[in-house]
């Protein structure tokens, strides 16, 4: 359809990160937590989906949008391509405060094994969850989506929609970040 309307690439991508129908919106809304749900649970994280989005609203807050369903998205479609750099550190870190202020149990990262890269984003994790003392572990692994689609009852730190359509309970930790420290969009 958005061909039809002869959209280029980065309104097709807006369009496709924006809009969801009224019935898949509400269902999907229906499994977000709030921060205080937070306490003891264990958080499932799909790391590169969550550290995109967190960079992009942190330092590009231009690219990021609140879509139907509630969870906010990047919109630069940086995946396959994201790189460890020296802001990395400072996304991790802002997570991590934010996640010990929650009182999670512990996290656990998963990063997509075929990015270049990511056993480095990995073992960069878990130095930073050493650094703030938090249960968890980040590792690599070739299909994410399925790992986290497998949590049964965890919740799970994603924006990816299809995702969040086979999870439970689902928390946008950007979103919950950006309102507690009143970031704005």
């Amino acid at each position: 359809m958005s061909g039809h309307y002869l959209l280029d690439q980065s309104q097709r991508n807006y369009l496709a990160r924006k809009v969801s129908s009224d019935h898949t919106a509400r269902r999907r809304r229906s499994r977000l937590l709030v921060f205080e749900d937070l306490k003891g649970e264990t958080i499932l994280v799909d790391g590169y989906n969550l550290l995109i989005t967190l960079e992009s609203l942190l330092y590009h807050s231009d690219t990021v949008l609140e879509s139907d369903d509630g969870v906010l998205r990047d919109i630069q479609a940086v995946f396959g391509k994201y790189r460890p750099h020296e802001d990395t550190l400072i996304v991790l870190d802002t997570l991590m405060d934010f996640l010990k202020q929650a009182e999670i149990k512990e996290v656990h990262f998963f990063y997509d094994r075929p990015v270049s890269r990511s056993g480095e984003l990995a073992q960069l994790t878990r130095a930073v969850l050493r650094k703030h003392h938090l249960p968890g572990e980040a590792n690599t692994t070739s299909n994410v989506d399925r790992e986290l689609a497998n949590s049964g009852d965890e919740v799970v730190a994603t924006s990816d929609g299809p995702l969040m359509d086979r999870v439970k309970r689902v928390v946008d930790l950007p979103g919950l970040i950006r309102n507690r420290s009143k970031i704005s969009d």
